[in-house]
């Protein structure tokens, strides 16, 4: 029951006007003693981290955006902003190109046609969507709305691993449709 009535008001949430879920987030937090700001200085890799890591063999490291919006929530300058101008901080700061974006949140209701075209306008040589799905030859025309395999702490064990390598878990999910990108 309080399961499903949480469960509810994420949904609520999540696909109303995202000023009213920041707001929400933000009034939780500060119930519950927690300092945003402190939260992330904690939780995000140090620049000087990021630097090594993208000289190391077989890294990259992509952008994200600026501030982590549902991209698709705002209206077109905003967010050609969080995309661009993730990109130029990225390669500023790490001294070398940032070849690849990946899109917050990254589900249809947050990244979508006008979102791929942005990330493809900003430079970009592909974008990843949250998506599930594996590659396959027709993704070569929609560079920008890459689906992924996501390992979130959900599938974390052997056999959850090789079912969602193996692709079944996505052909049921995409209901055998090999593209999703609308």
């Amino acid at each position: 029951e309080k399961s499903r009535a949480f469960a509810k008001l994420y949904w609520r949430l999540r696909k109303g006007p995202e000023a009213i879920l920041l707001s929400a987030i933000s009034d939780l937090a500060r119930q519950a003693g927690i300092d945003p700001v402190a939260l992330v200085e904690r939780e995000c890799l140090p620049w000087e981290t990021l630097r090594a890591l993208s000289g190391a063999p077989g890294v990259a490291i992509g952008a994200h955006s600026l501030t982590h919006p549902m991209l698709a929530k705002h209206d077109a300058e905003t967010a050609r902003r969080e995309i661009a101008e993730s990109k130029v901080r990225l390669e500023a700061e790490l001294g070398r190109s940032v070849e690849h974006f990946a899109y917050p949140v990254g589900d249809p209701g947050s990244a979508g046609p006008r979102e791929f075209a942005l990330a493809k306008e900003a430079g970009f040589a592909s974008a990843v969507t949250t998506r599930p799905g594996h590659l396959f030859p027709e993704h070569e025309e929609h560079l920008y709305a890459l689906p992924r395999v996501s390992l979130n702490g959900l599938h974390q064990n052997e056999a959850a691993l090789r079912a969602l390598l193996s692709g079944l878990p996505f052909l049921l999910w995409n209901r055998g449709r090999k593209l999703n990108v609308d």
